[in-house]
Protein backbone atom coordinates (compact mmCIF):
# COMPACT_ATOMS: atom_id res chain seq x y z
CA UNK A 1 0.00 0.00 0.00
CA UNK A 2 1.48 3.12 -1.22
CA UNK A 3 0.76 6.57 1.42
CA UNK A 4 -1.27 9.20 -0.51
CA UNK A 5 0.60 12.64 -1.24
CA UNK A 6 -2.08 14.85 0.55
CA UNK A 7 -5.13 14.23 2.38
CA UNK A 8 -8.64 14.22 0.40
CA UNK A 9 -11.87 16.00 1.62
CA UNK A 10 -14.22 13.46 1.02
CA UNK A 11 -13.71 9.55 0.02
CA UNK A 12 -16.12 7.09 -0.72
CA UNK A 13 -16.03 3.55 -1.11
CA UNK A 14 -18.81 1.01 -2.53
CA UNK A 15 -16.57 -2.09 -2.51
CA UNK A 16 -17.59 -5.52 -3.15
CA UNK A 17 -15.85 -7.52 -0.62
CA UNK A 18 -16.87 -9.54 2.82
CA UNK A 19 -17.06 -7.56 5.78
CA UNK A 20 -13.14 -8.12 7.10
CA UNK A 21 -11.47 -7.19 3.99
CA UNK A 22 -13.33 -3.71 4.08
CA UNK A 23 -12.45 -3.46 7.45
CA UNK A 24 -8.74 -4.14 6.50
CA UNK A 25 -9.43 -1.34 4.00
CA UNK A 26 -10.69 1.24 6.78
CA UNK A 27 -7.91 0.91 8.72
CA UNK A 28 -5.37 1.47 6.13
CA UNK A 29 -7.23 4.67 5.21
CA UNK A 30 -7.62 5.85 9.04
CA UNK A 31 -4.17 4.89 9.65
CA UNK A 32 -2.91 6.91 6.82
CA UNK A 33 -5.48 9.70 7.41
CA UNK A 34 -6.14 9.86 3.69
CA UNK A 35 -9.56 11.43 4.06
CA UNK A 36 -11.66 14.08 6.47
CA UNK A 37 -14.56 12.46 5.80
CA UNK A 38 -15.55 8.55 4.43
CA UNK A 39 -18.73 7.10 3.09
CA UNK A 40 -18.44 3.22 3.25
CA UNK A 41 -20.78 0.55 2.21
CA UNK A 42 -20.19 -2.64 4.34
CA UNK A 43 -21.94 -6.35 2.26
CA UNK A 44 -22.76 -8.86 4.10
CA UNK A 45 -24.54 -11.96 3.01
CA UNK A 46 -27.89 -12.98 4.87
CA UNK A 47 -30.86 -11.14 6.62
CA UNK A 48 -28.63 -9.51 9.48
CA UNK A 49 -25.74 -7.33 9.44
CA UNK A 50 -22.67 -9.00 10.52
CA UNK A 51 -22.86 -6.96 14.08
CA UNK A 52 -18.93 -7.83 14.87
CA UNK A 53 -17.40 -7.09 12.02
CA UNK A 54 -19.46 -3.67 11.99
CA UNK A 55 -18.70 -3.56 15.64
CA UNK A 56 -14.59 -3.84 14.92
CA UNK A 57 -14.53 -1.61 11.45
CA UNK A 58 -16.00 1.44 13.83
CA UNK A 59 -13.43 0.38 16.57
CA UNK A 60 -10.65 0.75 13.73
CA UNK A 61 -12.12 3.92 12.76
CA UNK A 62 -12.12 5.48 16.43
CA UNK A 63 -9.05 3.76 17.31
CA UNK A 64 -7.36 5.68 14.72
CA UNK A 65 -8.88 9.47 15.44
CA UNK A 66 -12.17 9.23 13.57
CA UNK A 67 -15.42 9.25 14.37
CA UNK A 68 -17.63 6.65 13.17
CA UNK A 69 -21.37 6.05 12.48
CA UNK A 70 -23.24 3.00 11.19
CA UNK A 71 -26.55 3.35 9.19
CA UNK A 72 -28.69 0.00 7.80
CA UNK A 73 -30.70 2.14 5.21
CA UNK A 74 -33.81 0.45 4.81
CA UNK A 75 -33.66 -0.19 0.89
CA UNK A 76 -30.01 -1.20 1.19
CA UNK A 77 -31.33 -4.51 3.04
CA UNK A 78 -27.39 -6.33 2.36
CA UNK A 79 -25.36 -3.59 3.58
CA UNK A 80 -24.40 -1.09 6.22
CA UNK A 81 -23.36 2.54 5.73
CA UNK A 82 -20.53 3.91 7.58
CA UNK A 83 -19.83 7.64 7.55
CA UNK A 84 -16.47 8.33 9.20
CA UNK A 85 -15.21 12.06 10.26
CA UNK A 86 -11.97 12.91 11.01
CA UNK A 87 -11.99 13.63 15.36
CA UNK A 88 -11.55 17.33 15.44
CA UNK A 89 -10.45 19.49 18.45
CA UNK A 90 -14.15 21.76 20.05
CA UNK A 91 -12.83 25.46 18.54
CA UNK A 92 -11.72 23.73 14.98
CA UNK A 93 -15.33 22.09 15.03
CA UNK A 94 -17.09 25.37 16.84
CA UNK A 95 -15.62 27.43 13.81
CA UNK A 96 -16.57 24.73 10.76
CA UNK A 97 -19.67 25.86 8.90
CA UNK A 98 -21.35 23.21 7.41
CA UNK A 99 -19.73 20.56 4.48
CA UNK A 100 -19.29 17.64 6.74
CA UNK A 101 -20.48 14.81 8.84
CA UNK A 102 -20.84 16.29 12.42
CA UNK A 103 -21.66 14.77 15.91
CA UNK A 104 -20.78 11.12 14.68
CA UNK A 105 -20.22 9.09 17.75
Amino acid sequence: TTAAATTAAWMVSDVIAYPERVAELLETWCSNKWADYMVITVKFQGDKPAWSELNHAIHLAKSNGYNCRAKHFFNNKNEVTLMVSKKEDTTTAAATIGGGISNVD
